[in-house]
């Protein structure tokens, strides 16, 4: 008898060895499988305790975590079988379920956590309630709708992951767990959330993104421990006033909902990020107390206006999105937020930046474009440093230059100066934006063409037309900017600009350009954008080295192929805003062209898909349809 129990010991050691490897094999062909779905290994219900290796359970006795995640298990009952089996199991050994006198060695292994997430169970045994240990419950990834009531004497639970399941409420138990710190619920297909979700005290981090709630009951304010709320991709209109109670809040999420105003976040002392964007806000939330916000993002929202008053104590901002909104104006005070690092105010109206960003000593990226900016696209297309050194020279000129007297034709509003011989000499460039000019000093156009400049700045002023005194520079000039005046046409004062290469004549009252403005002939950018054009101008098309125009924001309610083919260096046309029905297949043969922008039109044919493409795609389609 002992030799024959001496020689079943190797035998017994081999046996455990081959399950080892097999299991083992399982695994890797597991992750060698690539594609999630594959994983998920459907298997007979009758099936499921052979996951109950050796392995798992001496794991789960050593470590308190009982593993079954990515085992095909179609039911949990490996968990009960787990919870009955008196010795060290081996596989096909029958469990009597009905066995309740089974010793509890479970309760000496200090049983912490089960783990059946990535799984298609539908049901969860209720006696799993008697693990008084379990800390932790990981069910993500299921097929489940419901939990048993009796989870509720799961006394210790801290954590429980109901992610990626088909729940339509948060069940009952839930709301009877004394611990529970942790409660995710991403992605299930919840309608509402129960007024019984402040009896939950201890909670610190809920997640209930990704569901179709609409609406959240006040009780939720009665959540003072948490730290964590996520209400992300839902239905939900309105947020309670109360949630400003929540003063351990650290981090906000409520982004793609349809929320027209936030909440007060005056007395969050602790906030450290709000996430509020696609939403339908139209003003800036307070943020009075949050003195340690670092992370603002209200992107694709319809904000018009920031005062100073909204961000004077967002010191520790260090992120902050305000790209697609409707700002036309941005305080100087943004300038002194010493601590931001990225800054994206892009697609919204703003027609001149803060010169006091350029303070921002730990600005690494500044995003500005789709905004119809004082500033040459060539600086904007130059990236953060470039828009920066802009803003520098800005701040500066305005730092040291000398006032003018208040006889000057500038306008005596404001603290205006004459640009110096000096200056004009050294950066060989005339700017004279925003000053209220109808007309440019005799003097400084002297001085200027003794300089030679290059570049005169004439934006945001009272201009009618390109002054006749101009011409005198225009032997030298190459870029010009008469943006934001209110020109209505363009006289033959444009015909002497024989060498631009760059003109500005945006936000103005445009709707036709003379004959004359076919001499430029090395004009490569221009910006006619925010005008009143209702076609494409043809003295355009005999400027034939042109490579970027824009027509963004103008009343252009077809193309004009032929004039268009004619520009065979054009590669970005920029269309966005207009009245536009449908794109002619022979736009298709503009392959000169990179980047085409048509939106913001009322364009039926081609289709959204197929308008949301990149150029190259979309010029390939529309070849396709040329008869």
């Amino acid at each position: 008898m002992a030799n024959r129990k001496a020689s079943g010991i190797p035998q017994l050691k081999r046996l455990r060895s081959l399950s080892r490897q097999r299991v083992k094999a399982n695994e890797s062909s597991l992750i060698i499988s690539g594609s999630p779905n594959s994983i998920f290994n459907y298997q007979h219900p009758s099936d499921d305790d052979k996951v109950l290796t050796t392995d798992v359970i001496m794991k789960a006795k050593d470590t308190g975590v009982l593993q079954l995640s990515e085992k095909g298990l179609v039911s949990a009952v490996p968990v009960v079988t787990f919870l009955t089996k008196q010795n060290e199991p081996e596989r096909g050994r029958k469990v009597d379920f009905d066995d309740v006198e089974s010793k509890k060695w479970w309760e000496e292994a200090c049983l912490t956590t089960i783990d059946l997430s990535y799984n298609h169970i539908t049901e969860i045994p209720s006696q799993l309630s008697v693990v008084h240990s379990l800390t932790h419950l990981n069910l993500q990834h299921n097929s489940l709708k419901a939990l048993p009531d009796q989870l509720s004497y799961l006394h210790n639970l801290n954590e429980l992951n109901l992610n990626h399941n088909h729940f339509k409420q948060i069940p009952m138990a839930v709301y009877s767990l004394p611990k529970l710190k942790v409660l995710s619920m991403t992605n299930n297909e919840l309608v509402k959330v129960d007024y019984e979700i402040g009896d939950v005290v201890t909670l610190t981090f809920l997640d209930l993104s990704y569901n179709k709630i609409d609406s959240i009951p006040i009780s939720m304010c009665q959540l003072v421990s948490l730290t964590c709320l996520n209400l992300e991709s839902n239905l939900i209109r309105e947020l309670p006033l109360e949630l400003k109670f929540l003063t351990a809040l650290e981090v906000f999420k409520a982004g793609k909902n349809l929320v027209a105003e936030l909440p007060t976040f005056e007395f969050m002392s602790s906030i450290h990020m709000i996430d509020a964007a696609r939403n339908q806000i139209s003003s800036f939330p307070c943020l009075k107390m949050c003195h340690r916000l670092k992370e603002l993002i209200l992107s694709h929202n319809n904000i018009m206006v920031i005062t100073a008053e909204n961000i004077e104590n967002l010191s520790s901002v260090s992120i902050m999105d305000l790209s697609n909104n409707n700002l036309a104006k941005l305080p100087d005070e943004l300038g002194y937020l010493s601590s931001l690092t990225n800054l994206n105010v892009s697609s919204n109206s703003l027609v001149e930046l803060p010169s006091t960003l350029c303070k921002l000593s730990n600005l690494k990226v500044l995003l500005v474009k789709s905004n119809p900016l004082d500033i040459r696209q060539d600086i904007i297309n130059g990236g953060t440093n470039r828009v920066l050194q802009y803003l520098a020279t800005k701040f500066m000129e305005r730092q040291t230059s000398p006032p003018v007297s208040n006889t000057s034709p500038y306008s005596s509003e404001k603290n205006t100066r004459l640009p110096d011989k000096y200056t004009l000499r050294k950066r060989r460039a005339l700017h004279l934006s925003g000053y209220s000019l109808t007309c440019v000093p005799e003097s400084v156009l002297t001085d200027a063409e003794e300089a030679e400049v290059q570049l005169v700045d004439l934006s945001n002023n009272l201009l009618t037309d390109i002054p006749a005194e101009m011409g005198k520079l225009a032997k030298n000039l190459q870029e010009l900017n008469l943006s934001k005046n209110t020109i209505s046409s363009l006289s033959e004062n444009i015909k002497p600009f024989i060498n631009l290469w760059f003109l500005d004549l945006s936000c103005n009252r445009l709707s036709r350009l003379p004959e004359e403005f076919s001499e430029l002939q090395h004009l490569k950018e221009v910006d006619l954008s925010f005008n009143l054009f209702t076609e494409m101008p043809s003295p355009l098309f005999n400027c034939t080295h042109i490579e970027r125009i824009s027509f963004e924001n103008n009343k252009i309610s077809k193309f004009n192929v032929k004039g268009l083919s004619q520009l065979t260096q054009l590669a970005v046309l920029n269309l966005t805003n207009n009245d536009l029905q449908q794109i002619p297949p022979e736009v298709g043969n503009l392959t000169q062209l990179i980047d085409l922008q048509l939106a913001g039109n009322g364009i039926r044919h081609p289709r959204r898909e197929i308008l949301e493409t990149d150029t190259r795609t979309l010029l390939s389609w529309l070849r396709s349809r040329i008869p």
